[in-house]
């Protein structure tokens, strides 16, 4: 595949917008933000944002109110979504109220440690034009709890992004969290809806040839709140996994002109 990473925007890491997926995580989201806020340093971090999807609930809705006003190590604030196309709005969000030069997106589940943030910050620092992403596939990373069925189809889903996209490519294409420069995630061309939007933003930047920084973490079963990636959903990921991979580069990044689609 041609690479195309030469002609994407490139940057200097100079701090970082914090963006927190959220819609029924009431004690996790608290957890989550309050964990940011102690491990990660205040110089870094431009503000965060809990990103609250558009049926997330009152509970979820009243805590994130709530750590606006008790977290002070950086600006907190809240974006309720308006729309069924989370990053779109969210790229609009980071051009109309952010200055950073990086953003990193995390989930409120605490399926994987706040305390990951830490380590992807200092990745972006030392490598700002890779996307820092993280494997539970690469070694000292893990699942906890999954079911006999989840890790082999886990696995067969890896193995057909790898043959489909190179050998290169991420060990796990559908980690939660990612962090990238904030310039080259607002000029992205995205379709997708709702969760597979997220697997669809990565393989965008990997069929690119963004360099990739993956990052061992440990998964672990939510504590708190439904998740939303059932079986019959993941299969939707099959829909961006063909068109992202076959697609001109063109009709995937605004190189000037804008989305040729």
């Amino acid at each position: 595949m041609p690479n195309q990473a030469s002609a994407l925007p490139v940057t200097d890491f100079q701090s970082v917008i914090l963006v927190i997926l959220a819609r029924d995580e009431v004690h996790s989201l608290r957890e989550t933000v309050e964990s940011l806020s102690a491990l990660l340093p205040a110089g870094d971090v431009e503000q965060l944002v809990m990103f609250l999807a558009p049926d997330s609930t009152p509970e979820c809705n009243a805590m994130a109110l709530e750590l606006e006003k008790t977290v002070s190590s950086f600006p907190v604030r809240t974006w309720l979504q308006q729309t069924q196309m989370p990053v779109a709005e969210l790229q609009r969000l980071l051009a109309q109220k952010s200055k950073a030069s990086h953003a990193l997106m995390l989930s409120a589940d605490l399926e994987i440690s706040p305390e990951m943030a830490l380590q992807m910050l200092q990745a972006c620092k030392k490598n700002p034009v890779a996307l820092v992403s993280l494997s539970r596939w690469r070694e000292g990373g893990g699942f906890t709890r999954y079911t006999k069925w989840q890790l082999p189809l886990h696995r067969f889903f890896q193995s057909v992004v790898r043959a489909l996209y190179g050998a290169r490519l991420s060990t796990d294409a559908t980690a939660g969290y990612c962090a990238v420069a904030k310039q080259i995630f607002e000029g992205l061309c995205l379709r997708e809806k709702r969760q597979s939007v997220f697997l669809e933003y990565k393989l965008t930047l990997l069929r690119l040839g963004l360099p990739l920084i993956e990052i061992p973490v440990q998964f672990r079963v939510r504590r708190e709140g439904k998740s939303t990636g059932g079986f019959w959903h993941k299969l939707r990921y099959l829909v961006p996994l063909l068109r992202v991979r076959f697609l001109p580069p063109e009709k995937l990044f605004r190189f000037g002109d804008g989305c040729n689609v």
